[in-house]
């Protein structure tokens, strides 16, 4: 590092003025040290130019803070990791041809990008999954609006679900008729999957019901197993209660528990 000294009394300067001397001071305050700082206030590392900012090992661009801009049809990123290389967008390229990254907008939303297309580039984004400031998560759908919001066909495929009845189900079921759960009227069928038991689960039976309505009627049919003991007492139905489909039993004696899980077709 080299610098220039102050003009003395016996030293001629060039120029109209004396150059100012870099005192040991000066240069402790500002220079950055490789192998660890304790500085006395925040420091900024980085450019004051309109320029790239790699980050090279072994003489190979590993990282990269990059001076571009994502549009519509280019999602190059704000900083690149694992390979060369406006918005707050961190790209993991697979390979060189390929751009996949993820942008968080100013409106809150979070976006997972991949490259499309038989070739995938720069040139052919696709906005893949989003979740929204509400927490919504959208698979290829841009603005999800509802907890998980799928655009597109869907393929099932081994896929085992634990249902949590506990949160549709009546576990005092008295003399009388009580509401089990209910489904949006805005559907157009419904199947109720249930259990039902007495308090010894001495008298026991499962099965389905299925349900389809329109503006002015209802139809429902059930299916059962075999009693275990006699539920002949507990008769299950379905009635249109203007803004829902409601799973109704009406018993002969108190004390069923009766558990019902439902699925809707809109």
């Amino acid at each position: 590092m080299a610098y220039n000294r102050l003009a003395t009394t016996i030293e001629v300067s060039g120029g109209t003025s004396p150059d100012t001397i870099v005192s040991p001071q000066t240069l402790k305050q500002n220079v950055w040290y490789l192998n660890g700082n304790n500085p006395s206030e925040q420091k900024t590392f980085g450019t004051t130019t309109d320029y790239d900012i790699p980050v090279i090992r072994n003489s190979i661009q590993r990282a990269i803070f990059e001076n571009a801009s994502w549009t519509s049809s280019s999602y190059p990123s704000a900083m690149t990791i694992g390979a060369t290389g406006t918005s707050s967008a961190l790209r993991f390229p697979l390979y060189s041809a390929v751009q996949h990254g993820i942008l968080a907008s100013t409106g809150g939303t979070l976006s997972f990008i991949v490259a499309s297309g038989s070739t995938p580039s720069t040139s052919s984004p696709k906005s893949a999954v989003h979740i929204s400031p509400a927490g919504n998560v959208g698979i290829n759908h841009i603005s999800p609006s509802t907890p998980l919001h799928i655009s597109g066909i869907t393929t099932q495929e081994n896929f085992a679900v634990q249902l949590q009845t506990s949160l549709e189900a009546n576990t005092d079921v008295d003399t009388g008729m009580e509401v089990i759960t209910t489904v949006p009227i805005s559907g157009s069928a419904a199947f109720f999957d249930y259990v039902l038991y007495n308090a010894t689960k001495g008298s026991m039976r499962s099965g389905t019901i299925q349900a389809v309505w329109n503006a002015t009627q209802i139809k429902y049919q059930e299916i059962s197993t075999v009693d275990i003991g006699d539920t002949s007492g507990v008769t299950l139905s379905i009635t249109n209660d203007t803004t829902i489909i409601c799973l109704k039993a009406t018993v002969t004696s108190d004390n069923w528990t009766i558990k019902a899980v439902s699925r809707t077709i809109v």
